[in-house]
């Protein structure tokens, strides 16, 4: 095995990196003031220092801190205490669970886990969340009158990025390989390209593809027993790649995937890559031939990233990324599958822990390849638009219709939300919009564990207020389990019983303008409901027009939406008229097209 070959100790060539001066404080404990103002430092834990820290110390320093402060020269605080973990010492580590369960008690009051495998949303989701609290404590009030977002954030987003055409009125589909077939291997998911194309998907997103690390490989029986037995049959994170140039035997071949690429393109369908640049496996082949490109503790060894509990993975050096060479070798690798495989794209995983500038330089190599590139990032940072990304997550949307759904939020906590993200992003950046996805299915539970009885309603809403619907791998089947994680546990598709709810969402993206994405579309304008549960609102463009009505309540709401009869209902079953009686838990959806 490679593990064998992992360094323990600090390399040679990692001295003449970091400078041999690297160990004059060993702690990373020490106070800058100390040396501007010529004081003795205080005695640490690991000793006296007896010299300043470097730059070098300095940006690192920084790079340790950064979820929790903004340092300065003159303000450094203790870094965060490492976990209890040595990753190349299996017998040093301590069990897991003690560390990790007071930190899920503590996410269960914010609905989310605490930094595992779901920790993927953006800290500005967070921040978000937070001043829609300050914004919208009031109650349930509804607006006075209908809010226009289309006037906000026009021209905030840059020219230089053009998106590509076809994508317009695209719909996207993420594919769990591992999970979607009994088999988990591209050719028996090729199989099902034409009932998800009927079902009315453009790309096919899939998780990674790439051979798993088996240093530090995660599985286990319990979620929360992270590190692997020996002896286990876990399969491990798809997140933890061994090698960017290779394919998971498990799924198949390159033929297999060309194979699939080419078939998926025949339906007119795009295929774009689960990219995870942050980090690698602790054996993959940079760590061996690469070193340079990782970011190293004190003792010289890899590292997990900061602040979370991905064991199975370690940190690259992105701050130093451009002199070690790491832009250029991601940059190459993500160019490789656009060139010889004719994949369309890539969704790139926590997007935002990788410099933006990264980005953009792989954007444009990109387009040298293929001009109409597709970029989504797993992330929600308004920069990422200007010229890397043509479409973002939009977590706090999502944070926002989990609240809502359970009754735990008014829907004004919605309505104030969509101007406000047209503001941040621009009206022209694409929004991914979802009720589930590999990530909450598996750590925050099922559609029906957290919205219940509004699991349809939700629907309908995040495909028709804003953005680009998205399905994962058993949604369309009305999938009641949480799909594990590390270990194989297919899809149970029965008789595919959601497959109408998501075929009318995603035609209703297709055939109507209205919804289309960025400015292809139109902005939503809220009717005036008085209702904490019920809302309403019309997007048109063009001679398109779409109004949709959504009832998360208990009981009958009626709503003044005054819909003629060159409205037709196009979900729900409900007949346009003056005022419309939308039963509990539902939502109907009305289209017209005017005369010119």
């Amino acid at each position: 095995m490679r593990f064998s070959m992992l360094p323990i100790s600090l390399p040679s060539r990692a001295f003449e990196r970091w400078g041999t001066n690297s160990a004059v404080c060993p702690s990373r404990m020490c106070s800058w003031s100390h040396w501007t103002k010529k004081k003795k430092p205080r005695r640490r834990r690991l000793g006296r220092l007896n010299s300043p820290p470097t730059q070098r110390h300095r940006r690192r320093q920084k790079n340790r801190q950064r979820k929790r402060s903004l340092p300065t020269p003159l303000s450094w605080k203790n870094p965060r205490q490492k976990p209890p973990h040595h990753p190349l010492n299996p017998k040093l580590q301590r069990p897991l669970q003690t560390m990790t369960q007071s930190h899920h008690r503590k996410a269960e009051a914010y609905n989310r886990p605490f930094f595992d495998m779901n920790t993927k949303n953006s800290l500005l989701s967070t921040f978000g969340v937070l001043a829609l609290l300050l914004t919208s404590c009031g109650g349930g009030s509804s607006p006075a009158s209908t809010t226009d977002a289309q006037a906000l954030g026009q021209g905030l987003k840059s020219d230089e990025l053009a998106h590509p055409a076809w994508s317009a009125n695209a719909t996207i589909y993420e594919v769990n390989v591992r999970q979607h077939t009994p088999e988990g291997t591209f050719n028996a998911f090729a199989e099902d390209l034409p009932r998800l194309k009927e079902l009315g998907v453009d790309i096919l997103w899939l998780m990674p593809i790439h051979p798993i690390g088996e240093v530090n490989r995660k599985g286990g029986e319990n979620k929360n027993n992270y590190m692997v037995q020996p002896g286990s049959s876990s399969m491990g994170s798809p997140y933890s790649v061994q090698d960017y140039y290779k394919i998971n035997p498990d799924f198949g071949t390159e033929a297999d995937l060309r194979a699939l690429t080419e078939a998926a393109h025949a339906l007119d369908m795009k295929v774009i890559l689960d990219w995870v640049a942050n980090h690698t496996a602790f054996d993959s082949e940079w760590t061996e031939s690469h070193l340079e490109y990782f970011l190293l503790d004190e003792a010289g060894n890899l590292q997990p990233p900061s602040g979370t509990d991905w064991w199975d993975v370690t940190q690259l050096d992105w701050e130093n990324g451009r002199e070690s060479g790491l832009y250029d070798a991601m940059a190459d690798a993500l160019e490789y599958w656009v060139r010889e495989f004719g994949i369309d794209g890539y969704r790139c995983d926590v997007a935002e822990k990788v410099p933006t500038d990264f980005w953009e330089k792989a954007r444009r190599q990109l387009e040298e390849v293929n001009p109409e590139v597709f970029m989504l990032a797993e992330a929600e940072v308004p920069d990422h638009h200007d010229r890397a990304f043509d479409m973002s997550y939009g977590w706090e949307m999502h944070h926002i219709m989990n609240q809502v759904g359970r009754g735990e939020w008014s829907v004004d906590s919605l309505i104030q939300a969509v101007p406000r993200q047209t503001e941040r992003f621009g009206a022209d950046a694409y929004r991914m919009m979802f009720v589930t996805n590999h990530d909450e299915n598996a750590w925050n539970g099922t559609i029906e564990e957290r919205l219940g009885a509004n699991g349809d309603a939700m629907a309908v809403l995040s495909g028709t207020l804003m953005g680009m619907p998205l399905v994962y791998s058993g949604q369309e089947a009305g999938m009641t389990k949480r799909l594990r994680f590390f270990e194989k546990d297919t899809v149970q598709w029965g008789d595919y019983a959601k497959t109408d709810l998501y075929q009318t969402i995603y035609a209703l993206n297709h055939e109507n303008q209205a919804l289309w994405n960025g400015t292809h579309g139109g902005q939503p304008k809220f009717y005036a409901i008085d209702s904490e549960v019920a809302m309403a609102w019309k997007r048109a463009a063009g001679t398109n027009e779409v109004v949709v009505a959504v009832n998360l309540g208990d009981e009958d709401a009626a709503m003044a939406l005054n819909l003629d009869d060159s409205y037709a209902a196009a979900w729900g079953g409900l007949a346009p008229s003056t005022e419309v009686l939308v039963p509990a838990h539902t939502a109907a959806v009305w289209t017209r097209n005017r005369a010119e």
